[in-house]
């Protein structure tokens, strides 16, 4: 069966990102589906062609823009490559809601999902799968609601009138469960995030990158917000454990200035990433699939929350409870680390949910 999956696309420095897609892309080609990455980026086209609304936002959306192209030059983290190298995507990019209705796609099901891909004020048609071939299946796997789920009625409205055209739903969140459920769709199930699909090892063998290694024990601090982290306290207190501070840089984010005194600044491709979370000691993340990737790999995660409340983190920590901490304590005060056998026991079931939803949405012709 030839599958389309739609999701977020075109970050050059979204680890979490590109992983989520790469790991639901090979999930299907296990299953023996011919599964193909929509390359769909219409964040910055959005932005720029509502500039009349709000020009400062435009500006804004364009200087950002060309100043992550400026950082890719100079640190080059190959996104591009990492895909054509381990997936299958189309050729052409898609960059508007009215290019994907008049491409003459082919495809058996069209998939959308993970990522927050429903995480909009306002449901985005393509993150609906309005587009392509009529007879298609309509799936969504893991489609994120974000940070919170929806409720209001206008909301749940065009939601439940968009969920009709899906012969399958799941969803990531506790939070999306129920968004689904007020709006009418009882049938929705909660999966885990694509990368789960993919044991460690998998990983492991695959993607194993030393480039990056410190000779010496370190700990790993990957934040996607630098706002307000006490990096002086912090980098000092690693060195005291032992460790060496490594820290990667993130979207939209710039260290400090004088953190490269007290730690090592690097730029990792995506098997340098997962290889530094895997051989970290501790990873200090508020980074949803960092704090994931650490637990699949068993390196403790010392999460730090950006907000009391947070769908994905809520149901992460729901799976599992022993990696509940405030980063502090785990970091500083030494707490107990997480359970990782009882972990890698529930990823295992979690696991096998994932594969029988995947199975009966898509069934062998």
């Amino acid at each position: 069966m030839k599958v389309l999956n739609i999701t977020h696309f075109g970050s050059l420095t979204n680890y979490g990102e590109l992983l989520q897609a790469y790991a639901l892309q090979t999930a299907l080609r296990s299953l023996r589906h011919d599964a193909v990455l929509l390359r769909a980026s219409f964040s910055l086209h959005n932005q720029l062609r509502k500039w009349y609304k709000s020009p400062l936002n435009a500006c804004r959306a364009w200087l950002t823009h060309r100043a992550a192209l400026r950082d890719e030059n100079r640190h080059p983290r190959d996104f591009a490559g990492f895909i054509a190298r381990n997936m299958k995507a189309t050729e052409e990019v898609f960059h508007t809601h009215r290019e994907l209705l008049r491409a003459d796609l082919k495809a058996d099901a069209l998939i959308t999902g993970s990522d927050q891909v429903w995480s909009s004020k306002r449901p985005f048609p393509p993150y609906f799968l309005d587009f392509g071939p009529k007879d298609a299946l309509r799936i969504s796997y893991a489609a994120s609601v974000g940070s919170k789920a929806r409720f209001g009625e206008d909301y749940l409205r065009d939601f439940a009138a968009r969920l009709r055209r899906f012969s399958a739903v799941s969803v990531r969140e506790t939070e999306a469960l129920e968004q689904c459920r007020r709006a009418g769709s009882p049938r929705a199930v909660l999966v885990p995030d694509p990368v789960l699909l993919l044991e460690a090892d998998h990983y492991r063998k695959r993607f194993f990158s030393p480039e990056l290694l410190p000779e010496k024990p370190f700990c790993l601090i990957y934040l996607v917000s630098c706002r307000n982290f006490p990096w002086e306290e912090v980098c000092r207190h690693a060195q005291t454990r032992g460790e060496e501070p490594v820290v990667v840089c993130s979207q939209r984010s710039t260290v400090p200035k004088g953190v490269e005194k007290t730690a090592r600044v690097v730029y990792p491709d995506l098997p340098q990433w997962l290889t530094l979370i895997d051989r970290a000691r501790l990873t200090i993340t508020d980074s949803f699939h960092g704090t994931l990737v650490s637990l699949l790999f068993g390196t403790a995660p010392a999460v730090v929350r950006k907000n009391s409340h947070d769908a994905r983190f809520d149901t992460l920590f729901s799976h599992f409870p022993s990696a509940r901490r405030e980063w502090r304590e785990l970091f500083f005060g030494g707490g107990d680390a997480p359970d990782f056998p009882a972990i890698h026991e529930k990823m295992r079931s979690l696991r096998e949910i994932g594969f029988a939803f995947l199975r009966d949405a898509l069934p062998e012709k």
